[in-house]
């Protein structure tokens, strides 16, 4: 058990609950928190009675097998829509957060709709994503029920190394934006093919969004490299999916 693992105050009896049961499956707090997409300190929080209200409970009780409450999602954060499953549809206005509560979690599903990328040919720290799928992927454990989840290739090196080309990313267009994530902003207005910038999100802004890349790191080899950090307003680019996980290219 880690010094984050240890036990400080009292915990609610959901948290006291979820961290037997992660105990006894042999499960670490980081390694929860990366199935389900969150943090490690909100898993700290929620063991700890920290945090007694959690939109990750439902999730947790899925991974976990336990009869947890699931809270009401409390309505969509800044309208944020799914690429949507089914070939050649386009993006619908505004999703609905949905789970396919009747889908057991097999980690063998191999039915995550891949959508082609291509780079952008006036800006390098942009792409361009069609919406039509090209292919399936198998999903990350912490996708198994979201509908609407899907990947797309890395065409780039703006995000080497942590993102490299031939890399695969697997999105929750559901999970709000946070500082820290990575994530895929999408512009506000497209024809075709649709503008998305994939950046380290470092701050929220009331008009803007201050984002990292790194600018093809892994091109440089040993020589040293700054992060190149910029904004993007809100207004041009009001769409945020949060990225959860990659498959890696040696690994396809």
């Amino acid at each position: 058990m880690t010094a984050m693992e240890q036990p400080q105050g009292s915990a609610s009896g959901i948290g006291e609950m979820i961290r037997a049961k992660r105990l006894e499956m042999n499960i670490s707090q980081g390694e929860l928190a990366q199935q389900i997409g969150s943090h490690v300190q909100t898993i700290h929080k929620i063991e700890n009675g920290i945090i007694k209200y959690s939109r990750y409970f439902g999730p947790i009780s899925r991974l976990l097998d336990l009869d947890i409450p699931e809270t009401p999602w409390p309505g969509p954060w800044p309208a944020s829509p799914a690429l949507v499953n089914g070939p050649a549809r386009e993006v619908p206005a505004v999703p609905s957060p949905r789970v396919e509560r009747d889908v057991p979690p097999v980690a063998s599903r191999v039915d995550l709709q891949v959508y082609r990328a291509a780079p952008h040919e006036r800006d390098a720290r942009l792409i361009m994503i069609e919406a039509k799928a090209v292919g399936y992927t198998t999903r990350l454990h912490c996708l198994q029920n979201i509908s609407g989840a899907y990947a797309f290739p890395i065409v780039t090196s703006a995000m080497a190394p942590a993102l490299e080309i031939g890399d695969e990313v697997q999105v929750n267009p559901f999970l709000p934006p946070e500082p820290g994530r990575d994530v895929v902003l999408y512009a506000a207005k497209s024809h075709g093919a649709r503008p998305a910038c994939v950046a380290r999100l470092t701050n929220i802004g009331a008009k803007s969004w201050t984002l990292v890349q790194w600018g093809g790191a892994s091109e440089r080899k040993l020589r040293p490299f700054r992060p190149q950090e910029f904004n993007l307003a809100r207004s041009d680019y009001p769409q945020v999916h949060i990225i959860v996980g990659k498959k890696m290219r040696w690994n396809s």
